[in-house]
């Protein structure tokens, strides 16, 4: 989204959207006031359906020296259950692996209670990488616990699991087991 965009969606003015039901919802206008606060352009797209935005998908930052890129979305309220999320992460993280430098795609900070938002990461191919505590750096499964998830390359292309793969997979059933419903 270019800068200008940005700035026009915040002081209110859709001319030329064609807004759906709760777009912009405020996650969207915090990524959009972080873009105008540095001056940069909002590395992201509109979520249209049948002509009108029901959401924005982003990337937070450039590809990092590893080849981690981490994604957000969001989606109006009144369109999410519909499978419009795993859609949209689904075809945002398959082109963004088959660009240059990306080795794997994160999503960082997923709220423990956001079901829905760990169906659609799960179902486009992500696993869960960490859950950390918001607070006290411990394993607590409080709601407001972040959970971080990724799509490595290899993952999208089928190829094996590694032995540290594996064993990684292995720790975090055991904890998810314990500290989600």
């Amino acid at each position: 989204m270019k800068a200008e965009q940005c700035a026009a969606i915040l002081s209110g003015d859709l001319f030329g959207i064609n807004a759906g039901e709760g777009w912009p919802m405020e996650d969207s206008l915090v990524n959009m006031r972080t873009a105008e606060r540095y001056g940069v352009e909002l590395p992201g797209w509109f979520v249209t359906l049948d002509g009108a935005v029901i959401g924005d998908v982003s990337t937070h930052g450039d590809v990092d020296d590893e080849g981690d890129i981490e994604m957000g979305y969001n989606l109006a309220a009144s369109y999410r259950g519909r499978g419009y999320g795993s859609e949209l992460v689904r075809a945002t993280s398959q082109w963004l692996l088959r660009c240059e430098g990306v080795r794997r795609i994160v999503a960082r900070h997923v709220p423990v209670g956001n079901v829905p938002s760990r169906r659609a990461l799960e179902s486009a191919g992500f696993v869960l990488e960490k859950v950390t505590s918001s607070t006290s750096g411990t394993r607590s499964g409080r709601e407001e616990d972040p959970l971080f998830f990724e799509q490595r390359r290899w993952r999208h292309y089928g190829e094996g699991f590694d032995e540290e793969t594996l064993r990684y997979a292995r720790e975090l059933v055991g904890a998810m087991r314990t500290l989600l419903p």
